[in-house]
């Protein structure tokens, strides 16, 4: 299974548009992004992006990455964050939760979603989320168990278009895209301000 740094095209969707005059300095906010090496990954592969980065987690996900010797690019700004509480980076282009919302419920998602929407721009921002996609229906077997299990062990769940878009649109945004992988693995959601 790829991961999208393989085939999703992180540059038109998320860099390209990048106006610090029109929204803010900041150009992607990897919310909820752990140790940071998926946002170091869509730097080393497109270097020339500009604007400023950040990576946000919990503050002691954030402490732990030096304590781990994980080495970033410079360029990613690193900030303790709880989601579940008012999004402080206001405006950046792109909002990205990768492998977040699958962990929680409609509900605790919610949350999460509602801090994001306040910082965003309207007609400027974008929300990527990274997560499985699945089918409506003929869901394969690993994907079937990895909804089983986001259930047993987080009251989370893999979600198919249908509830993408119902817990997106519950929450003030719109779909506008789905990006679906080669040969299985996370899709995208692309969203923005309703």
């Amino acid at each position: 299974m790829l991961d999208p740094i393989d085939w999703f095209p992180y540059d038109s969707v998320c860099l390209d548009g990048f106006d610090a005059a029109r929204g803010s300095e900041y150009s992607l906010v990897d919310v909820g992004g752990s140790k940071g090496y998926h946002i170091h990954d869509v730097l080393a592969r497109y270097p020339h992006a500009r604007g400023r980065f950040v990576l946000q987690d919990l503050p002691q996900v954030i402490d732990d990455i030096a304590a781990s010797n994980v080495h970033l690019d410079p360029r990613v700004e690193r900030q303790g964050y709880d989601f579940f509480l008012p999004q402080p980076v206001l405006h950046a282009r792109t909002y990205m939760l990768q492998n977040v919302l699958h962990n929680w419920n409609d509900g605790m998602c919610r949350k999460i979603l509602v801090q994001i929407r306040a910082a965003m721009l309207p007609g400027y921002s974008k929300l990527v989320i990274m997560n499985l996609v699945i089918a409506e229906t003929g869901v394969p077997l690993l994907q079937t168990g990895l909804d089983a299990w986001m259930l047993m062990g987080h009251a989370g769940c893999q979600r198919s278009p249908a509830q993408w878009r119902e817990l997106l649109e519950g929450t003030g945004f719109v779909v506008e895209k789905f990006w679906m992988p080669p040969g299985g693995g996370n899709g995208v959601v692309e969203a923005v301000l309703a």
